[in-house]
């Protein structure tokens, strides 16, 4: 059932109200995998076929992922900042009433960071066929300087809004602008406007990727 209380909407302007010593509690289980590329209005998106072994856990809490996609310019701001893009890898639940949002700050330079998941964008170029399937390494996606995590609750950034979201925003990760214009194409710019923060607590956690 949809949340009727429309008080914990997303996106926000990323400011951290608390600073926590403790790790985040995050464990990517994450395999490399087949989707399938799907465009739609405001650009490309990266579905999955559902794994129980291939997501995260959230606070000991088991999410699937479900599929990748992307706005542009950047939904999240961090502070004041605005960034070109922003990658959503999405996962839900078993029972779907639940979901794990991590989002990657993407900005357009004249090289790409060395973790960027280039076998996805050369299959991306040379994919024949609306069904055909990419690789894509979930990890290639993690940027690089990462030490710390943002985490806080809100809702889905388009359909209904729904409040179900556990939000971890990372930080930024460098691609080319041959790579966005794979990922965008000509779709015209699609973000939803900053939402009020209504006394949610916005913590920044320290967190380094575990080893696969």
């Amino acid at each position: 059932m949809m949340n009727q209380s429309k008080c914990n909407q997303s996106p926000i302007r990323i400011v951290p109200t608390i600073f926590s010593r403790l790790p985040l509690s995050l464990d990517l289980r994450w395999q490399p995998a087949d989707g399938v590329p799907v465009w739609g209005a405001h650009g490309l998106e990266v579905r999955f076929k559902p794994n129980p072994l291939n997501g995260i856990a959230l606070d000991d809490v088991d999410f699937i992922l479900e599929h990748f996609h992307f706005h542009r310019p950047s939904e999240h701001y961090r502070a004041d900042v605005q960034f070109d893009a922003e990658l959503h890898i999405v996962h839900k639940t078993g029972d779907g009433r639940k979901a794990a949002v991590i989002a990657v700050f993407l900005t357009v330079s004249d090289q790409a960071d060395d973790a960027v998941d280039l076998s996805f964008f050369e299959a991306l170029a040379e994919r024949t066929g609306d069904n055909a399937s990419v690789p894509l390494n979930p990890r290639g996606w993690l940027p690089p300087r990462t030490a710390s995590a943002i985490r806080y609750e809100g809702s889905l950034t388009t359909g209904d809004h729904e409040e179900i979201v556990s939000w971890v925003v990372l930080g930024e990760l460098r691609i080319t602008s041959a790579q966005y214009r794979l990922i965008f194409g000509e779709t015209k710019p699609h973000a939803r406007e900053l939402q009020d923060l209504n006394r949610r607590y916005v913590v920044e956690f320290p967190w380094a990727p575990n080893a696969p």
